[in-house]
């Protein structure tokens, strides 16, 4: 999907559902112009941050997550069925120059706002939907712009206490 400039990401918490016509009217829409689905609900789902692509995805992509946890994955196999069904190629870019966190920089970032008081779940090198909240969380605090992204850029402000 498109954001709208100066979309708030906190409006794409993974667990949060809601239906078409809400995310059409906080200005989500559907490349090319395409129409939202007259029914039904969908969640917000930005894995690499305001910088790369968006999508809403349905109750569907939790099921795949029974089979595999991981975001990743869920999503890749969701993609690969919108193009065997026929849908377009993915539209926007990830963000290349952006490092992933290797695990024990996951670690210490979760650990780090953990001890800052924010529930971040399982310390396990994996940033999850609880990690994903809240580093929302501290980047709306901190004055960011609240993506959920786990950068290095913001590993190295949490190390510095900011």
């Amino acid at each position: 999907v498109v954001l709208p400039k100066g979309f708030e990401a906190t409006h794409g918490e993974e667990s949060k559902f809601a239906p078409y016509a809400e995310w059409k009217g906080r200005g989500v829409t559907r490349p090319g112009g395409a129409e939202m689905p007259g029914s039904g609900e969908a969640t917000l789902l930005i894995p690499a941050g305001l910088r790369g692509p968006a999508f809403l995805v349905t109750h569907n992509f939790k099921v795949i997550k029974t089979y595999n946890n991981s975001t990743s994955y869920a999503l890749s196999v969701a993609l690969l069925g919108d193009r065997i069904a026929g849908r377009p190629a993915l539209v926007g870019t990830w963000p290349v120059k952006e490092r992933v966190l290797d695990v024990a920089e996951a670690k210490e970032l979760q650990t780090r706002l953990k001890d800052m008081g924010y529930d971040v779940g399982i310390i396990d090198g994996k940033i999850g939907e609880q990690a994903r909240d809240a580093i929302l969380t501290y980047q709306a605090k901190s004055g960011l712009v609240p993506d959920g992204f786990p950068t290095l850029a913001l590993l190295q402000r949490v190390r510095a206490g900011h």
